[in-house]
């Protein structure tokens, strides 16, 4: 499953988390109280997390993780091991935004299977309601929510952020789910380039999200 040797990926992302004001931590429980737990669609009982990073970036509070987990089929008859790597950066805003997720039409099955598993409620959604989005965005991703939220959700996720998911987040997934964003990568080769689009890809969408909200507000 991993590319990258376990001496090597410890190097890029304890690096990475210099290099953008992350603490580093290697392997944490998520029983342990005294790291706080990334949540969104991976979140398992039985999960294991490493290489957990902390910190700020831009003003943003940011979680890093590298999460690991034992995935049935969809038929149920057969597991195997899945590996995220997971961003997570909480939004400013006190107003509750809609449970959003964004993914590639070529998204693993798996990713997909956790995905209705865990919200049965969500849906695949057609956009343009309130504004026109992005052929490029539209060819590219599935965005999924609750049918009776694509209003909200369009405030949320607006097309200027799905031409910049369309340009810039390439095979990196989005989930927004109380109120914090979360950027999922399931390439296996992990890198410093992805470590670094993720996170500034992930905090600009999170102001954005803020920025949107303020002005909902007002």
């Amino acid at each position: 499953m991993r590319i990258v040797s376990g001496r090597a990926l410890k190097t890029i992302i304890s690096t990475f988390a210099e290099d953008y004001g992350l603490v580093y931590f290697g392997y944490v429980s998520q029983r342990d109280d005294e790291h706080r737990l990334v949540r969104g669609l991976t979140l398992s009982n039985q999960h294991t997390d490493s290489h957990y990073c902390i910190g700020s970036y831009e003003g943003y509070d940011v979680t890093f993780v590298e999460r690991a987990d034992i995935l049935k089929d969809a038929a149920k008859k057969s597991q195997r091991s899945h590996l995220w790597h997971i961003l997570a950066v909480d939004l400013h805003t006190a107003t509750e935004q809609p449970h959003i997720f964004v993914g590639q039409h070529t998204q693993s099955e798996s990713f997909y299977l956790q995905l209705f598993t865990k919200f049965s409620h969500m849906r695949s959604l057609s956009l343009g309601n309130s504004a026109a989005y992005p052929h490029e965005f539209l060819a590219q991703y599935r965005v999924y929510g609750h049918p009776s939220k694509v209003i909200e959700i369009e405030a949320t996720l607006s097309s200027l952020a799905g031409e910049m998911i369309s340009k810039h987040f390439g095979a990196l997934a989005v989930e927004v789910h109380e109120n914090v964003v979360y950027v999922y990568s399931e390439n296996p080769r992990l890198s410093p380039q992805l470590l670094e689009a993720m996170i500034k890809n992930g905090v600009w969408l999170a102001r954005h999200i803020d920025e949107n909200a303020d002005r909902e507000v007002v």
